[in-house]
């Protein structure tokens, strides 16, 4: 049986995990408030239509984006002082729930246009959203920045109690074999499609994953992404020669040439001042 790499099949399993939770939470929430309003229906003996229901629910798809934007938001903005995040959580939940229902209605009312006739009126639709799911959207937005600075904390202490490990060593395939490469032998990686290479000293030995598939088991302070289709490991730097375009040309011990893209400056550019 061959050995399996165990950060690589965790980090597949955690965004697999983190799509369905997702999903299925959106599922839910749309599905208990259609239920809501099929059973509103019945006790006060008013229509039900499922479609209208089912757009009109539609505002809790809205979460996932803003929810987003907001998070994009807060990683721009000190968190530190306890009460600027208090006024924070306030300001972007009130403003970004008025901004999520603005935009739901002016979504709603462009839909209804093609499949309703009469279709809604925009001044109508905003008013319901307000009157009825505006409170629940400040208090969940106004939420995200006290979870956010949580989460950030915990993660940190987390992190500098348990240090990121990464393997001693990456399976190869061989043939029907596997070799165990310590990875503290391999000076870089290059790709040419279809196939990925792992140099070392003296082999080279042709790899059955992507580069992006590398990088999670390699230390980043060691090996340098430096091109869209090679890395590098800046133990074996040897020399660097400027190409007179912002790209230089990096030589490593064994005596191979890799290309440094200005593209990718901010991974090696430590690589400039070193000794």
């Amino acid at each position: 049986m061959e050995p399996s790499n165990p950060s690589l099949s965790i980090n597949s399993f955690q965004k697999l995990g983190r799509q369905k939770i997702a999903i299925t939470g959106l599922l839910c929430i749309v599905g208990l408030a259609i239920s809501q309003d099929y059973l509103t229906s019945k006790i006060q003996n008013t229509g039900f239509f499922i479609s209208e229901s089912m757009l009109y629910n539609s505002i809790w798809v809205f979460l996932f984006p803003f929810i987003y934007l907001e998070m994009l938001l807060l990683k721009k903005l000190p968190l530190k002082k306890r009460s600027f995040r208090f006024l924070l959580a306030l300001s972007m939940g009130l403003v970004i729930s008025l901004l999520h229902t603005l935009i739901f209605a002016g979504y709603f009312v462009s839909i209804s246009h093609f499949i309703y006739s009469p279709s809604h009126h925009f001044s109508h639709l905003f008013n319901t959203a307000i009157s009825n799911q505006l409170a629940l959207l400040f208090l969940i937005y106004s939420l995200v920045p006290l979870i956010y600075r949580s989460f950030i904390t915990t993660n940190s202490h987390v992190l500098a109690s348990n240090p990121l490990q990464y393997p001693e060593t990456i399976n190869i395939r061989q043939g029907s074999k596997i070799l165990l490469l310590p990875t503290a032998k391999i000076q870089c990686i290059t790709t040419n499609k279809p196939y990925l290479f792992v140099h070392t000293d003296k082999q080279k030995y042709l790899a059955d994953l992507r580069l992006k598939e590398f990088e999670p088991l390699l230390d980043p302070k060691i090996f340098l992404r430096v091109h869209r289709s090679s890395i590098v490991n800046s133990t074996y730097v040897k020399s660097l020669q400027s190409r007179k375009n912002g790209d230089f040309d990096v030589s490593l011990k064994n005596g191979q040439t890799v290309r440094l893209s200005r593209h990718y400056r901010n991974n090696w550019q430590q690589l400039l001042h070193r000794d």
